[in-house]
């Protein structure tokens, strides 16, 4: 049997991340199609109070609405994209660190090639990841992406952070659309001042347990 020190070091080990916010669009979406440069309904996220979700685009002939999405019956959906358009999240990570996003994104046969992922702390200066261009090679198909924010550090226990997936390349035709789904952020709690305590006990009681060993 291990012995109480080694079960305390096993304590320590890192959790799995949280999720702090995600929108799946099933309970919070748009039931009628919503045309201009932004879409009105500001849908709320599982999550904190205040989170939301919305596209804009620079034409005002844009539509935004509800559609099926990966695996399930609803995405939010826009067409009339242009380079510098986008769909954009708002929530807070306030108790947690080490932030990763993850999303489905789907694009149809005419719809951008070309995005960026880029997260913001005011919601107007937004700065790209070096990793953050990706490409949806393949029309009228879905793609999982995920990205590591943990470098990020300042968007940890944060009141406002802001993400957004940004259109590189202009579509083959203005009915050309692209879909999200699945909007997901996720973190590691901030430990509690005690458990950062037992923490500090407990791996020299780790460090003391090896040696005696030895």
């Amino acid at each position: 049997m291990p012995s109480m020190a080694l079960e305390f070091c096993l304590f320590l080990r890192p959790t799995h991340a949280d999720t702090i916010a995600s929108w799946t669009f099933e309970n919070c979406y748009q039931t009628n199609a919503v045309t201009g440069t932004d879409s009105s309904g500001l849908l709320p996220a599982l999550g904190p109070a205040g989170s939301l979700a919305w596209g804009h685009h620079a034409s005002a002939a844009s539509a935004f609405s509800d559609v099926a999405g990966k695996s399930s019956a609803h995405a939010l959906t826009a067409d009339h994209w242009a380079i510098g358009d986008f769909f954009e999240f708002q929530t807070a990570t306030l108790g947690f660190t080490d932030i990763s996003v993850s999303f489905d994104q789907y694009r149809s046969g005419t719809g951008p090639t070309n995005w960026d992922f880029e997260y913001s702390m005011n919601g107007s200066d937004f700065i790209v990841l070096t990793n953050g261009f990706y490409a949806l090679d393949t029309a009228s198909s879905w793609r999982s992406l995920s990205f590591d924010l943990t470098s990020a550090t300042e968007l940890a226990d944060n009141a406002n952070v802001y993400f957004r997936i940004y259109a590189d390349s202009a579509p083959s035709s203005t009915a050309g659309a692209s879909r999200v789904d699945n909007f997901i952020v996720l973190g590691q709690p901030v430990p509690e001042p005690t458990i950062i305590a037992l923490s500090v006990v407990g791996g020299l009681t780790c460090v003391i347990a090896t040696r005696r060993k030895r």
